[in-house]
């Protein structure tokens, strides 16, 4: 009879994945049909799907209590840690998801993408420097990836790093000219820190460098032209407002 059961419930499953987004509403009431039936060892399974099919409706609320529910019925739990980090990110519950990714890299230090899932945890939350750790850590176990660089050069723009921001983005495109994700950020960098450029010493046309300090735009101070340096204009004498001040006026006039 429990084979027969088994039997069943994985083709309810079977079904379940099977069907497109859309259909989750289906897929949800056939996990829940599991769960009626099942015995108390196999109902973690199910929590766990009906969650994943929760969260893809992004029901994430009710995902969440699933993802704890398969928690308290599992030996080991990395999955329902993890799906469970994931959904706490979707609802902006930051310091709950850092701690899941956490428990779930105890259980299975292995699993590399989990530093990624906790660096956005910890980012989310402003715990940058933490983010930087555990994006450093990715980028170690495959140093060849561009995408892992891009990552880290993105966190580094969220704290406000733009110049290491860069630095990363340099090296992911070294190894994918065109990789989106590298692309993206870099130009994100440059957006918040943008290549400052000023006039060389009497430059022809078309001709600059790239200055030494930000915020400098136009020539530099030891270029321009003092006021002792600048033709004066001639003006016309002021309107004289009484006969002595006419009379010095006039003096002035046919001394010159």
């Amino acid at each position: 009879m429990r084979s027969v059961f088994i039997g069943l419930a994985m083709i309810f499953i079977m079904t379940a994945l099977s069907v497109s987004a859309a259909e989750n509403d289906l897929s949800i009431k056939d996990y829940t049909k599991a769960l009626e039936r099942a015995p108390d060892d196999y109902k973690y399974k199910y929590y766990l799907y009906r969650g994943r099919a929760y969260a893809r409706n992004k029901n994430y609320t009710l995902a969440i209590q699933d993802f704890s529910a398969s928690l308290a019925n599992s030996s080991s739990g990395v999955e329902g840690y993890i799906e469970r980090g994931k959904a706490f990110l979707k609802t902006k519950s930051f310091g709950s998801a850092a701690l899941d990714f956490g428990r779930a890299l105890k259980i299975n230090p292995n699993n590399f993408e989990l530093y990624r899932y906790r660096a956005e945890a910890f980012a989310g939350y402003g715990k940058f420097d933490l983010a930087i750790s555990d994006a450093n850590q990715l980028v170690a176990t495959n140093s060849a990836n561009p995408n892992y660089l891009a990552f880290l050069a993105d966190i580094y723009v969220r704290k406000g790093d733009y110049k290491a921001a860069k630095g990363v983005c340099e090296k992911a495109l070294l190894l994918d000219l065109n990789n989106n994700y590298a692309l993206r950020v870099k130009q994100a960098a440059f957006a918040h820190e943008p290549e400052i450029i000023v006039y060389s010493d009497r430059p022809k046309e078309g001709t600059k460098k790239r200055a030494h300090r930000q915020g400098h735009q136009g020539p530099p101070a030891s270029e321009q032209q003092s006021p002792a340096a600048v033709p004066a204009t001639a003006s016309a004498p002021a309107q004289p407002r009484g006969i002595h001040e006419y009379i010095e006026a006039a003096r002035d006039v046919t001394k010159q």
